[in-house]
């Protein structure tokens, strides 16, 4: 044991040993210092990074390797506290692991069960806080995963009693999941009877018993005969000694089980089977079919592949919010990417950025998969967009009434629609909904007696009854392919997106015939939209002439209606809305709980929040006048009624539809919004459609 190091923090430590400088240390020190006066309920929901210790911080910033940090720290004994790491990252309060250690004083076991036992922390949240304190990758245990040939070394009761689990090998290299990966007596043993290092996982215990659970009834194990109180047990080519605990069930004789016999279910990706003939790719085909059958289960729209210094990294895009699925080690990265790319029809030797999109099938289930590659640092990362492909039948899934607008906004934006010509423009980041209601809103006016164009870059969903075309680039530019629509007498156009100044310069073009055009733009608020068009060549006879409006959206999740939670937001979060005059107690807000039904997220699909800007003439003037957004935004909350997306978003929450912490997570806020604030009953009347000066 080292004893110059007592004493000293990491940093310091780090600067001994030589990795830092103190010029390094001190801008280590200023991102930590920054990290800390961020507000507790922005670390706990995403809002901004999650919080990193210092170690973490240094190798993000390439000051230090992982095992270079993991030497200093074995050298000197030092690891953050789990007490300590849960509060930094906002999950606990240091209340709670006061509580929970004063108990341990009497109950001996581990702090995290008891905290788990207290309601005040999830599995998964120890898991993730585990991980970050052990530098331990987190692997989800699957039977579809498992290597029989390693699970066959021990009784399925012996991985059953020490909760562990071998699950890949690669070389002299062991992988174990394991409950306790601090437990070096089981560590030991499994690196005496395999002859390999062990390489430790996170799992959570219910996840390893689950799945051996799984492997038992997929090999239709014999019965078992009781052994003698002391028993030798064959394990690969070892003889292992086991004597029996008092809390251990009286041991059984184990016999081999026949291989697992798991039936292959049907996937294809672009025209190809996932399953090749090669036997020894075997493992990284099962992964391929392991990941987008477990993202269609969990209603994930993204994997995301993320090579990492000592694991792959999964995570999928679950309601618009990244969730870590589980961790691979490092020799599946190259073979799985090689698959990929096969399926998908890339160049397997360019390890630079490639994108395509092709056809899939699991279960019978149609896809459509978008890949993106990108060579990083660690490996290439691997982005799969997973969408149902549009029904053969033509027919739209979804309608105004479902997109999630408020009785004020609904009505407010179906007026709009049905004005003759104009432009009306969908405003917001990606994965904002844009497109979806785009779909809805030409479904809204698909009659008989309008022509309907479209075009789309690329078709996203089959709509009955109006003219669909895709942008080819062979074919000529986008906004060659809008002008040319001018000729087809269209009543209504509808354009994926305005892309660059020309076109906006097409899209103007159309909307001076006569024909109603809607189309999407990213921008963050109504008002700095119109003003951002404005200054790319929207002309100001266009904004003079014509009905013009801008609907600003997002996403947010919506809270699962089987286990929300009764709940007093922060002053503080109304603040930062721009909410200035609305109270926690004037209404009853929920939060988020978890539960079998949401997968234990407290969320369940998502719903949008908007905000709806209709040019009216003040607005009109003070545009042709070059006045400052400042200024338009003051006259569109005084003249023209306009409601924010954070009162939109109140409403909701209000409703119960969603969290007060969810709203800010996503909405975007005027700082100019917080002069004309209004009281939450007054908000809840306007959005209801209430007061009928707003409508």
């Amino acid at each position: 044991m080292s004893k110059g190091g007592q004493g000293l923090r990491i940093g310091e430590l780090l600067v001994k040993e030589g990795y830092l400088s103190s010029e390094s240390l001190e801008m280590v020190l200023k991102i930590e210092r920054e990290q800390a006066q961020m507000p507790q309920d922005q670390l706990v929901l995403g809002v901004g990074s999650a919080y990193r210790p210092l170690g973490q911080i240094c190798i993000e910033q390439n000051l230090i390797s992982s095992q270079d940090l993991q030497r200093v720290l074995r050298k000197y004994h030092k690891r953050i506290l789990l007490g300590e790491l849960l509060v930094n990252q906002g999950l606990l309060r240091p209340s709670h692991v006061k509580e929970a250690l004063q108990k341990q004083l009497s109950d001996r076991r581990k702090l995290g069960v008891l905290l788990i036992e207290s309601g005040v922390l999830t599995e998964a949240q120890l898991l993730d806080a585990l991980s970050l304190q052990l530098d331990a990758p987190r692997i989800m245990p699957s039977v579809e995963l498992l290597d029989s040939t390693l699970v066959d070394h021990f009784p399925i009761d012996y991985y059953r009693h020490h909760l562990c689990l071998p699950m890949y090998q690669s070389g002299r290299e062991l992988t174990v999941v394991m409950a306790d990966p601090q437990n070096e007596t089981i560590r030991n043993e499994l690196e005496r009877v395999f002859r390999c290092n062990v390489v430790p996982a996170l799992a959570t215990p219910a996840d390893i018993l689950e799945t051996l659970k799984e492997y038992e009834r997929y090999s239709s194990l014999p019965g078992l005969q009781p052994l003698s109180k002391n028993t030798t047990l064959l394990a690969g080519t070892e003889k292992l000694e086991l004597e029996p605990e008092t809390s251990e069930p009286t041991p059984t004789a184990w016999v081999a089980p026949p291989k697992p016999v798991i039936t292959q279910e049907t996937a294809t990706v672009g025209g190809s089977s996932v399953y090749a003939s090669d036997s020894q790719r075997r493992q990284e085909e099962q992964v391929v079919s392991f990941l987008i059958k477990n993202a269609l289960k969990d209603r994930a729209t993204d994997i995301h592949i993320e090579p990492q210094e000592k694991h792959i990294r999964i995570r999928y895009r679950i309601d618009g919010v990244l969730h870590h699925k589980t961790d691979l080690p490092t020799h599946l990265g190259p073979p799985l990417v090689q698959r990929l790319k096969e399926l998908c029809h890339l160049d397997p030797h360019n390890k630079g950025h490639q994108r395509n999109r092709v056809e899939a099938s699991v279960n019978e289930q149609d896809l459509e998969l978008d890949i993106a590659t990108f060579g990083s640092i660690w490996g290439e990362t691997i982005v799969l967009s997973l969408q149902e492909r549009p029904s053969s039948s033509g027919e739209i899934a979804l309608s105004l009434d479902r997109v999630g607008f408020s009785p004020l906004n609904l009505q407010r934006f179906q007026n709009l629609l049905s004005q003759p010509g104009g432009l009306i423009i969908l405003t917001g980041p990606a994965r904002a909904g844009k497109t979806t209601t785009l779909y809805a809103s030409i479904d809204y006016l698909n009659q008989q007696n309008r022509s309907i164009i479209t075009a789309e870059h690329p078709i996203e969903c089959q709509v009955a009854g109006t003219v669909q075309g895709a942008y080819q680039p062979e074919d000529g530019s986008y906004a060659d392919m809008i002008r040319s629509l001018r000729h087809l007498d269209p009543d209504m156009l509808m354009v994926s997106e305005i892309q660059d100044a020309e076109t906006l310069d097409a899209i103007v073009e159309v909307a001076l015939t006569g024909a109603k055009v809607l189309t999407a733009y990213p921008a963050f608020d109504a008002t700095g939209a119109l003003l951002r068009l404005r200054r790319m060549g929207l002309e100001d006879y266009l904004i003079a002439s014509s009905h013009v409006g801008v609907l600003s959206q997002r996403l947010v999740r919506r809270l699962c209606p089987h286990c929300r939670l009764p709940h007093v937001p922060e002053q503080a979060v109304f603040n930062r809305l721009g909410l200035v005059d609305v109270h926690p107690a004037s209404f009853t807000f929920y939060k988020p709980g978890g539960c079998a039904e949401c997968n234990q997220h407290g969320y369940k699909g998502q719903l949008a929040i908007h905000e709806l800007l209709q040019i009216n003439e003040a607005i009109r003037e003070a545009i042709l006048d070059h006045k400052p957004a400042a200024t338009i935004r003051g006259i569109a909350r005084t003249e023209a009624k306009l409601v924010s997306m954070a009162e939109d978003g109140l409403y909701k929450a209000i409703e119960g539809l969603t969290s007060i912490e969810e709203i800010q997570r996503v909405a975007f806020v005027n700082e100019y919004d917080s002069q004309t604030p209004w009281e939450a009953e007054e908000i809840y009347r306007i959005c209801a459609g209430l007061e009928q000066e707003f409508i």
